[in-house]
């Protein structure tokens, strides 16, 4: 049964070559019978340096233009070129299409601003930014209306921002039906972004579950070394194929060469872990060797940190001689433990040390500018397939160490421990419930319930009052009976029951209610959050309708621009003298509105003035925010 096992695994890598091809397969056959509606491939184009200001029309451009076949690379013709610049590229044709086109451009870094027979069709979030942060270089695909085309000469002009110290230049441009450049498009993203991230992902999956390991077994420390290789490799890939969320604060001290510094020392760091991991897989630990390549790579990232550029520049090569000499040194030792015993789980690694050796190589050529550009980097594919045989060569060693007794007896505890885990959050998740909804109903219903008792007791109150308060107590238990609902426009439809409940007291006091409530407006909230939301508006209409002596109400619930959720209650009344009046008559309502407001991690601002008054919460949103505009 072991050895069952053991051919499967080794058996996943043929299987994933396997589907690979038959996807590369397929999308030539699609591509063979879409005949010849093929899209126009642009590589040629007229430049024109520029500087910041003063470039948006042809006019203001400087002379003259310079012929470049695309893709161009800036660094090509100066070593730190940067700056802004036109690229002017002409195609023609016989008619109008009838069908949907679209722009796809392979790369243009570090930003862009694209127009179309001189309309702008598509501009980079932070084109005029002051300063661009370091990110993945991704492929872009515009869709624009036909109705710019035109039979005859058609010309698309890219503005160009290249940041200093990247690389920065324009691919080939293709201009064609939408459907074909839409697959070009997803086969592109797909390659550079979305495989190294699920890829990455896995990996990072690894080192969880690797360190979950160690921590079971301490005295294998092969497992602790492999979570923290398997933890940097990861981190390094999510990095280069994502953006730069990552290293915000280190942006904010070395500029655009904290992206550098970030790659340069996860590299080195990457590949003195890979020789820790390797050497005690291979039971042949070097701690010397493994104990001064760690301080070295601690010793001067620290150094290049506190520098800043010229630390990085002097300190660029030697960091990426050592990592190859790093990798080269595991190779020896994987290599070793192969001759030693044949056995397969050691020649995994020692292709998988191969793989990454080439990757590595392959990028360091293109940065050198000895094989052609490509905006996808190989090193990105090469650590996932690395610490995938080296996970295949742990599982072989597992098998062999284990009988399949103990093996199942392990599984059998780690299901019941996670059943056990499930209940107890279940069971948490409960709790927590509860005690929400009595400590709610306690300082809610139960309160004013105990209040009505005492004034029944005392026989001081009317039998109207006592009406009123009853009436208040069951609009409570309402409030909190809506925020309950499981649903993804909870909000919306809590405040559409506490509208109907409330809209006909608002007639009969001769207010006119105006409700602007988005249907997605804080979709995802919790039910305590959409109960605070709910009081809120509630304290805000009673204060209106009791002491601000307005005709006219208006509610608006929705997302902002940033993608907050904001709940304004807005009147005509006597302006701050309803404050006032609320914050002496009601005693702690004003302050209520505002601690809720701070336990749902926003603000609330009361304004007012001689057209009336103003109640504005502002939250962080959970869910989707809905398109403006749109009401409940």
């Amino acid at each position: 049964m072991g050895v069952d096992r053991r051919t499967g695994a080794a058996s996943l890598p043929a299987l994933l070559i396997v589907g690979i091809a038959v996807v590369c397969i397929a999308a030539l056959a699609g591509d063979a019978a879409a005949g010849g509606n093929a899209p126009l491939v642009l590589d040629h184009a007229e430049f024109v340096k520029t500087i910041r200001e003063g470039t948006d029309t042809e006019a203001a451009m400087p002379k003259p233009w310079q012929s470049r076949t695309l893709p161009d690379l800036w660094r090509s013709h100066g070593m730190a070129d940067f700056g802004y610049g036109w690229y002017r590229l002409s195609f023609a044709l016989g008619e109008r299409p009838a069908v949907p086109w679209a722009i796809y451009v392979d790369f243009a870094q570090s930003s862009y601003s694209i127009r179309l027979n001189g309309t702008e069709v598509a501009t980079d979030v932070d084109f005029d930014a002051p300063v661009l942060h370091p990110r993945a270089i991704v492929p872009l695909i515009v869709t624009f209306p036909t109705e710019l085309l035109r039979a005859g000469a058609n010309q698309i002009d890219v503005r160009l921002r290249v940041e200093q110290d990247s690389h920065g230049g324009l691919s080939k441009i293709e201009v064609g039906p939408r459907d074909r450049l839409e697959s070009r498009f997803f086969e592109a993203r797909f390659w550079r972004a979305g495989l190294p991230g699920a890829l990455n992902l896995a990996v990072l999956a690894a080192a969880i579950f690797m360190l979950l390991l160690w921590a079971r077994r301490p005295t294998e420390t092969l497992f602790g070394w492999f979570s923290a290789l398997a933890l940097v490799w990861a981190l390094r890939g999510i990095y280069v194929a994502g953006d730069d969320h990552l290293l915000r604060a280190l942006h904010a001290r070395l500029g655009f060469a904290s992206n550098d510094l970030f790659l340069g020392a996860t590299l080195v760091l990457g590949c003195a872990l890979l020789l820790v991991v390797v050497d005690r897989y291979a039971r042949r630990p070097q701690h010397g060797l493994e104990v001064g390549a760690l301080a070295f790579c601690g010793f001067t990232t620290l150094l290049v940190a506190g520098m800043g550029r010229p630390g990085l520049e002097a300190l660029e090569a030697p960091w990426n001689a050592i990592a190859a000499v790093l990798v080269l040194l595991a190779m020896r030792s994987a290599v070793t433990a192969t001759l030693k015993g044949l056995h397969w789980p050691d020649a995994l690694i020692v292709l998988g040390l191969m793989f990454l050796f080439t990757t590595a190589v392959h990028d360091a050529l293109v940065a050198a500018d000895v094989v052609a550009y490509t905006p996808s980097t190989w090193l990105v594919f090469g650590p996932p397939v690395m610490l995938a045989a080296v996970v295949l060569a742990l599982g072989g060693r597992w098998f062999q160490a284990f009988d399949e007794n103990r093996v199942a007896e392990r599984a059998r505890d780690i299901e019941r421990q996670y059943r056990e885990i499930a209940a107890l959050q279940r069971r948490s998740a409960v709790a927590e419930e509860r005690e929400r909804l009595m400590r709610d109903m306690h300082d809610g219903v139960g309160s004013q319930l105990m209040t009505t008792l005492y004034a029944l007791e005392r026989g001081d109150i009317p039998a109207r009052e006592v009406g009123d308060l009853l009436r208040q107590c069951i609009e409570d238990l309402r409030l909190v009976i809506d925020s309950l609902e499981d649903s993804e426009d909870s909000l919306a439809s809590a405040l559409a029951s506490l509208r109907y409940r409330i809209e006909p007291r608002l007639a009969a006091a001769g207010l006119e209610l105006t409700w602007e409530v988005s249907a997605q407006a804080g979709a995802g909230l919790a039910p305590d959050a959409v109960l605070h939301v709910l009081r809120v508006v509630q304290e805000a209409l009673t204060n209106a309708v009791k002491h601000a002596g307005a005709t006219r109400l208006r509610v608006r619930v929705d997302h902002d621009e940033s993608g907050a959720l904001f709940v304004d209650v807005t009147d005509n009344g006597v302006g701050m003298a309803s404050i006032g009046r609320a914050a002496r008559n009601g005693g702690r309502g004003v302050e209520n509105m505002r601690e809720r407001a701070r336990s749902l991690g926003g603000e609330l601002d009361l304004t007012a003035g001689d057209s009336g008054t103003s109640v504005r919460l502002r939250m962080p949103a959970v869910g989707p925010s809905a398109p403006r505009g749109a009401e409940a």
